[in-house]
């Protein structure tokens, strides 16, 4: 299900802030685990242009699947939009590096990674770096 409700009803899911080419590998990972219970996903995706201008990086979701993915519009650090995606009751946030920023993207993913624990100091936060001195 791809949509813009709010998160409030999600538990134990995953947010995904950002888009890049590593997103559709890491939801179909999450969908498709078959170790464990699949995972709903929650994406933030800062630039819509940058998203639909890139179908490839679009998960591949069953439609029978009984898992969530959701896509919402926004910049990753607006607590509103956190709390949409249901960041409070997120098991894992993953902060993808944003291509627009280039080898600057580092700085604002700590920023939204900053405000991700704010909101949920028990979430475990994954961040996808440029430079490995950051």
């Amino acid at each position: 299900m791809v949509g813009q409700d709010s998160g409030e009803e999600l538990s134990g899911h995953v947010v995904i802030c950002n888009c890049n080419d590593k997103v559709r590998v890491i939801v179909e990972e999450l969908h498709n685990d078959a170790t464990h219970k699949p995972l709903d996903v929650v994406l933030i995706v800062q630039d819509e242009d940058l998203w639909d201008k890139n179908p490839e990086w679009h998960p591949r979701i069953d439609e029978s699947s009984e898992t969530i993915f959701k896509v919402l519009f926004g910049y990753p650090t607006d607590l509103e939009l956190l709390q949409s995606a249901g960041i409070q009751k997120a098991r894992a946030a993953v902060i993808l590096a944003d291509p627009n920023h280039g080898l600057k993207a580092d700085a604002p993913s700590t920023l939204t990674a900053i405000a991700i624990e704010k909101q949920n100091p028990q979430v475990h936060t994954v961040m996808d770096l440029i430079l490995s001195v950051n």
